[in-house]
């Protein structure tokens, strides 16, 4: 099967990078667009509602960051939660180096 087809239309149509991200606020595209001209990523937290372009975001900074799939860490708060998960995954992979960019996510 073509894998075009057999995609969701929401994972289709996701942007990938942060010309087709909608941003709610011309503060917030201005601050993520500095924090990425300047090379200068902090801490942050994203939340909100289910379906309201979180994980599409990020991943369109990850893309104009060019990190190497190894040195970002994809999860789904919602499903994984738990002391366990800290001592399992974030933990580990936070108090290491990046492997093959300048930043890890």
């Amino acid at each position: 099967m073509n894998n075009t087809k057999s995609r969701r239309w929401t994972e289709k149509y996701r942007p990938t990078c942060l010309e087709g991200i909608v941003f709610p606020d011309k503060r917030i595209e201005k601050q993520v667009r500095n924090w990425l001209d300047i090379m200068d990523i902090p801490n942050i937290l994203i939340h909100g509602e289910p379906c309201t372009g979180k994980t599409t975001c990020t991943r369109a900074i990850c893309a104009a960051l060019a990190l190497d799939s190894a040195d970002v860490m994809v999860m789904n708060a919602s499903a994984e939660t738990g002391i366990d998960l800290y001592r399992s995954k974030i933990k580990p992979f936070a108090t290491t180096f990046p492997l093959n960019s300048q930043f890890k996510v």
